[in-house]
């Protein structure tokens, strides 16, 4: 059967579009791999900051607690500043401006230095960066298509943000893991990041248009105004929990490698294999749930893989440690999802 030129042209301008919807996730989920990783890099080189930066335990928890003061603060404004202003210009001036405060890092100022640069990153990632990303994937994504896009999202820039760590500890060891190669990996990082913010500046486009549900106006309200009118929405609230729960248990997941050797008594390199190969569900795993989401409901897919979820790490409450059940630390795994 010959189809009509209109059909034909039809067809042709939905392969472009999706061909540039894909090009433009890409440099979305590459951007966002590589932005938390400066922010987080004691997660990464915990001891090498210490020694370089003459730092304590406790200051480099207080580092780490800026991040989560500036989402309590920010993130409220943010959503606001991402309905009214350009998105391409909020990400691409958000990753510039990580790229910056990269390059302050990596003169390895003192700490009331690093606490403001910490404070400036946690700002910039919640008031400018999130909420603008997320709203852009959204608006790219068709609304039967929603989840999936999502799932290649998250996949995607936990792939990027996997090969950037590798490429940056592998340069900090090259460079004699010292003083040395922790500057270097940070310049590395800094020009990553003005390096996407540049191409977001290039590429991203202006306004998507997309065949999503459009997001729901304010108007001309104030920025109180509009706060008071969205947590007066009980969907919000009880998406904020299961938000929650989400990151407690990702959270919560990072702790398994020390618990395989306390609880466990395994040793230090299967724990490092644990943490390998829940960074690997980690790429793999969004990909299936936002297909799965896509075909079920969404609120189904999260309803039976938080009970999947509760069952897996139930397991740890009533099964005792031991080096003969060592197989049980697999199960957590499957949180991912």
């Amino acid at each position: 059967m010959i189809e009509s030129p209109v059909a034909a042209t039809r067809l042709l301008h939905e392969k472009l579009q999706t061909r540039r919807s894909l090009t433009t996730l890409s440099i979305l989920f590459s951007g966002c791999g590589c932005v938390y990783v400066l922010p987080y890099l004691s997660t990464y080189l915990y001891i090498a900051m210490k020694n370089a930066m003459h730092l304590n335990n406790m200051q480099l928890g207080l580092m780490g607690s800026a991040m989560g003061f500036t989402a309590m603060v920010f993130s409220w404004p943010g959503g606001w500043i991402a309905d009214r202003a350009s998105l391409r210009k909020l990400i691409a001036f958000s990753l510039i401006a990580q790229g910056a405060l990269g390059f302050w890092l990596a003169t390895l100022p003192s700490f009331k230095v690093l606490l403001t640069i910490q404070l400036l990153m946690g700002a910039f990632l919640t008031l400018t960066y999130w909420s603008a990303v997320i709203k852009m994937v959204r608006q790219l994504a068709p609304s039967d298509q929603q989840a999936r896009y999502f799932g290649v999202f998250e996949g995607g820039r936990n792939v990027t943000a996997v090969v950037i760590v590798a490429a940056g500890l592998y340069l900090f060891d090259w460079l004699g893991g010292n003083t040395d190669g922790l500057r270097g990996t940070i310049i590395l990082f800094s020009v990553l990041l003005s390096a996407l913010g540049v191409l977001s500046w290039l590429y991203l486009p202006e306004v998507i248009t997309s065949a999503c549900t459009a997001s729901i106006r304010t108007g001309e309200l104030s920025l109180r105004a509009a706060i008071v009118r969205v947590v007066r929405i009980p969907a919000v609230w009880l998406t904020m929990v299961i938000i929650l729960c989400a990151y407690v248990t990702s959270v919560g997941s990072t702790y398994f490698t020390p618990y395989a050797t306390d609880v466990y008594g395994q040793s230090v390199v299967f724990g490092g294999v644990l943490s390998m190969l829940l960074q690997a569900t980690g790429i793999v795993a969004p990909l299936i749930a936002g297909f799965v989401a896509d075909r079920w409901r969404a609120s189904r897919t999260i309803l039976w893989l938080f009970v999947a979820l509760a069952a897996c790490l139930f397991l740890f409450v009533v099964v005792p440690g031991g080096p003969r059940l060592y197989m049980l630390l697999l199960v957590p795994i499957s949180k991912s999802l």
